[in-house]
């Protein structure tokens, strides 16, 4: 059975790619084609088009008065018509139509389609921007009306051209992609069946070979078994040292186990003296800055998590001092000292690293300056976490066998179908930032929220963490999540850095720059504080979190983001109901009600009395937004438009001329939308693929025994319901923060997934 899949999915893959060669020759094929194209330029003063209206002309083109009555026909005879234009920092809109019909490439809205003249980047270009294409090769008319964009002169000329018919290469793609996708899902599935039936068989052939084991022993076979096989050991080796073999085998054994000895030994070489400054970095630093000393001396040993707090703490405000009046040797003395002792303890005690990561991932907008750059202070403990983990890895591939005084070691598990679900997203988000227009900014969100996150979803994946070292990592992740409520309701009682809504509405902030940040990630958390102090059986973690759910609470409820309060919340919460069973779930709806009642006052409020007003304000912005985001799919479906290029797009194309209250929005605030613009349809079936996985593996955790990792089971998945429902309105994964919680979130579940799994076996 096992040969049997293995066939099927190399099959898959010749198809794969087959698919692939086939349409690469397509391309060549289509491309040498449309190299027989032909194309005529025009400017407005070449007297080929009828001019009504107040326009201005020059040798910069032509501009329209403010007046907006201005409109131009120009008839034209070929397949394509585009248009060239100036575009800058500056609203101003083109309606274009071709013989009476909206021009077939560009968005649309009732008066018909629309050219916008702001620039992408805000920065003055001159572009030509085809308008319609696929045209009968005869006589046509465009015809041109503009709006707004006095005194920017922004016809600068059109364009003609003859292209060949290439409909044929086009369905040719479409089939061949069609074939690749297809491949490509045959090949991971049966891939991943043939792995389920290796686990499944693995059991069985353990059971097999004890009972084997117990019926030689109890007939006495094993007896006779041992000197058969001592015998035949010994005729090997007396025929080896016959023809020599044993003399050429032993040495080259000997050396292959001395290289992998000595590699270990500079591993364990390394470890030590890292030990060992950790020791004299902790003598400096108590030296350089005594006060601190009196704090850290309780707490001067590795396994203490204070020790990597404080370390962090000192090193990320190091900073700050040096931009104030104390001398720059002792701040500079401080970053160096407590730089040196965060790497030595993350690269000594890799558990500490990975809860630091959990509780620095909301502060990414506070970066600290590191070698004329600024980081985050999430980015920089992921590297050094990376770091820790790559030498230890190293280490166990070297020599599996060899004891090391610190822990090396790492699980190894066969991959699930959630490990090729996220391998599946980062591949594909790596595909769409090569179809990204603006590299630069794709780049940047490539490395932040893909591939960083998904490295620290890897080591926790592979990672040997005990049970006190998996909820040391819950533990640091709460602890984030109580500093940012904590600052922002300390902000809001001073009113700093608030947020003043519609009539003076006031809404929290804390750390981020919107207050809908703070519902998205604070309700992220309050799940697992709920299930843990009411399901819980350490008495300690249970008060704690029980306490931490006041302030997230009211963090929440002061951000008044309608997201959080009308979806993420009540949802979750009916979501842990129903998991948890019983009574949990009449409890859950009793408390959705008696909030939706308690909340009817803020209907009546400025913010939620709008909610439902269709025509006007934020509801009528969402609606525009989103139609927008769907003509930007239906334009790049494949891959989207890459990562962090959907401002840009967005406000250059896309943007309805209703809309133009908000052209800086980044993200099309839907989760579906959002997977759809940045990496297409295949992005969206990655995200879908983690989402089934993530299920399948979570559900049965439900029904665990231990009831701390059924509280923790069903804290996660209260969390990702919150995910998805908050999502529906707002920003889901494409935040830093958000990303990292979202892989924090698999990783936890494939963690308590996969130890459920090693005990029943044992």
């Amino acid at each position: 059975m096992k040969r049997r899949l293995q066939t099927r999915a190399l099959v898959c893959l010749a198809g794969l790619v087959t698919s692939l060669l086939l349409a690469g020759i397509v391309l060549a094929a289509r491309r040498q084609t449309l190299l027989q194209t032909s194309t005529t330029c025009y400017t407005p003063l070449s007297g080929e088009a009828e001019w009504e209206g107040n326009w201005e002309f020059s040798e910069l083109g032509a501009d329209p008065s403010q007046a907006g009555t201005e409109r131009v026909t120009i008839p034209f005879t070929g397949t394509d018509f585009a248009l060239r234009v100036r575009r800058g920092n500056y609203r101003g809109y083109f309606f274009v139509s071709v013989d009476g019909e909206p021009a077939n490439l560009l968005p649309r809205e009732k008066r018909g389609a629309y050219l916008v003249l702001s620039s992408p980047d805000y920065a003055e270009q001159v572009v030509t921007i085809p308008v319609a294409s696929g045209l009968d090769d005869g006589p046509h008319v465009a015809v041109i009306i503009a709006e707004r964009g006095w005194d920017q002169w922004p016809l600068t000329g059109w364009s003609i051209s003859r292209t060949p018919d290439t409909t044929i290469y086009r369905w040719a793609l479409m089939g061949l992609g069609t074939l690749g996708l297809a491949c490509l899902g045959g090949t991971v599935w049966w891939k991943v069946r043939g792995q389920e039936r290796q686990e499944d068989k693995e059991p069985r052939e353990q059971g097999d070979k004890e009972t084997r084991e117990q019926g030689d022993k109890g007939t006495g076979r094993q007896g006779d078994k041992e000197p058969r096989e001592q015998g035949d050991k010994e005729t090997r080796e007396q025929g080896n040292k016959g023809t020599g073999r044993q003399g050429d085998k032993e040495p080259r054994g000997q050396e292959a186990k001395g290289k992998r000895c000595s590699v270990v030994s500079i591993l364990h070489s390394l470890f030590s003296i890292l030990h060992s400054l950790f020791s004299i970095l902790h003598s400096l630093f108590s030296i350089l800055y005594s006060p601190f000393s009196i704090l850290y001396s309780p707490f001067s040993t590795l396994h203490s998590p204070l020790s990597i707090l404080l370390a962090a703490g000192v090193f990320y405000f190091s900073s700050w001092l040096s931009s104030t009046p104390v001398s720059g040797l002792v701040p500079g003395a401080l970053a160096l000292v407590s730089g040196l002792a965060l790497g030595a303890i993350i690269i000594l005690r890799l558990d500490l690293g990975l809860a630091l990561v959990a509780a620095a991932a909301p502060f990414y907008l506070y970066p600290r300056p590191l070698f004329g750059k600024t980081f985050s202070m999430v980015e920089i403990t992921t590297l050094l976490c990376l770091l820790s983990w790559g030498l230890r890895q190293l280490a166990t591939r070297l020599n599996r066998q060899a004891s090391i005084q610190y822990p090396i070691s790492s699980i190894q598990h066969p991959a699930s179908s959630l490990d090729h679900a996220a391998i599946l997203f980062v591949a594909v988000a790596i595909a769409s930032f090569f179809v990204a227009e603006y590299r630069h900014v794709a780049l940047r969100e490539l490395r932040l929220v893909v591939l960083e996150p998904a490295f620290f979803y890897l080591m926790l994946r592979t990672s040997r963490l005990d049970n006190k070292a998996l909820w040391r990592i819950v533990d640091f992740f709460v602890l984030g999540a109580v500093a940012v409520a904590l600052i922002g309701l300390v902000q809001y009682g001073l009113g700093v850095h608030i947020i003043t809504a519609e009539e003076g509405f006031r809404r929290l902030r804390s750390v981020y720059g919107s207050p809908n940040s703070v519902g998205l990630y604070l309700g992220r958390t309050l799940p697992v504080l709920l299930t843990v102090a009411l399901f819980g059986t350490s008495r300690g973690r249970r008060i704690a979190y029980g306490l931490a759910v006041v302030p997230l609470g009211l963090a929440v409820l002061l951000s008044f983001s309608k997201g959080a309060l009308i979806l993420g919340v009540p949802l979750s919460l009916l979501a842990l109901g129903a998991l948890a069973g019983g009574p949990w779930l009449r409890a859950a709806l009793g408390t959705v009600a008696v909030a939706a009642v308690a909340a009817i006052p803020l209907l009546r409020t400025p913010r939620f009395a709008s909610l439902l007003d269709t025509q006007s304000g934020t509801t009528f912005l969402r609606l525009q937004l989103w139609r927008s985001s769907w003509t930007m799919f239906r334009d790049h479906p494949w891959f989207g438009v890459g990562p962090d290029n959907f401002l840009y797009h967005y406000r250059g194309r896309y943007i309805l001329p209703a809309a133009w209250e908000e052209p800086h929005i980044s993200q099309a605030h839907n989760i579906l939308l959002d997977y759809a613009t940045r990496m297409g349809l295949v992005g969206l079936a990655a995200g879908a693929w983690l989402q089934v996985s993530f299920w399948r593996l979570a559900l049965p955790l439900r029904r665990l025994t231990d009831p701390d990792r059924r509280a923790l089971a069903l804290g996660l998945m209260g969390s990702m319901v919150y995910f998805l429902a908050h999502g529906l309105v707002d920003a889901s994964y494409f935040l830093i923060d958000l990303a990292f919680v979202f892989f924090l979130t698999l990783g936890l579940v494939q963690h308590l997934a996969r130890s459920e799994a090693d005990e029943l076996k044992t």
